[in-house]
């Protein structure tokens, strides 16, 4: 039972990191917007020399959306789309004149197409996604020395930390709906500089305010300054531990957040059982 609480316990600190990445990931996102870039890379690969990104989005602006409304397109959205994207005459009328095929007949070829773009781009999306935060884990935990080697030992060793890990992680969970609720509302975006400015100040303030809560829950979480003494006792458990941690973190929230229901339910369901008899 009581081993069963600290690894509990452990798997919710675990989640609480994966959440301060999460934070500064959809910072980073929206500073550097990825998201954009990806779909404009995953469109010039997919439509080669016939159209280019950018009369994509230029016609996506006469309807006011941005080029990731995209993503959400059906097959027939996006050949609605190409009868308003100028077409290079001069190609067109070689393939036309070659007999290959009529003007209709290549939008259609180049919307029948698209789904295979759109998995292009979510595979180009996913792995930058993937990389960046395999690399926020790794920096997150050497900055905090969130070693969960020596995390589990401190827990393991105190049933009271256990109970009050528990009780806080509910701030946690509650507060990064809230921050996923708020992002998902502003999930649009603007062309507008100053609209835009404006949105990535307000999720620059997102992620100080949700790095806060956490570390101000779980301040065990901190042991930067336990780093002398890790390594001259233990450097190799100091290093497996450092490691390990980063590699979970890197599995996401989402990830961690279903775990951690998952064990807190196995756990209460043992704690009930135990009143129960």
């Amino acid at each position: 039972m009581s081993t069963l609480q600290s690894v509990t316990a452990v798997i919710a600190l675990i989640f609480a990191l994966s959440v301060i990445v999460q934070a500064i990931q959809e910072f980073i996102k929206d500073f550097l917007q990825t998201k954009p870039k990806a779909m404009m890379q995953a469109l010039n690969e997919f439509m080669g020399d016939m159209l280019n990104s950018a009369d994509v989005q230029n016609a996506l602006k006469v309807r006011g959306l941005d080029v990731t409304a995209v993503e959400n397109f059906s097959t027939s959205d996006f050949r609605s789309l190409l009868d308003a994207i100028p077409f290079d005459q001069q190609k067109v009328q070689k393939l036309v004149q070659g007999g290959q095929a009529s003007l209709d007949k290549i939008k259609d070829n180049i919307a029948g197409a698209y789904q295979g773009a759109l998995a292009r781009f979510q595979k180009i999306y996913e792995r930058k996604n993937k990389q960046i935060a395999a690399l926020l884990s790794v920096v997150l935990v050497l900055i905090l020395n969130a070693n969960v080697i020596f995390l589990y030992e401190s827990i393991s060793a105190d049933p009271a930390m256990q109970q009050a890990i528990m009780s806080k992680v509910q701030t946690i969970v509650s507060d990064d709906a809230t921050a996923k609720a708020k992002a998902n509302a502003k999930a649009g975006t603007s062309d507008d500089p100053s609209a835009q400015a404006t949105a990535l100040k307000e999720s620059y303030q997102a992620t100080r305010d949700q790095i806060a809560t956490v570390l101000n829950t779980d301040t065990m979480l901190v042991r930067t300054n336990l780093y002398p003494d890790d390594f001259s006792s233990h450097w190799l458990k100091t290093i497996v531990g450092l490691l390990l941690m980063g590699g979970l973190v890197s599995l996401g929230a989402p990830f961690w957040n279903d775990v951690l229901k998952g064990a807190a339910g196995v756990n209460n369901g043992f704690s009930g059982n135990g009143k129960k008899s």
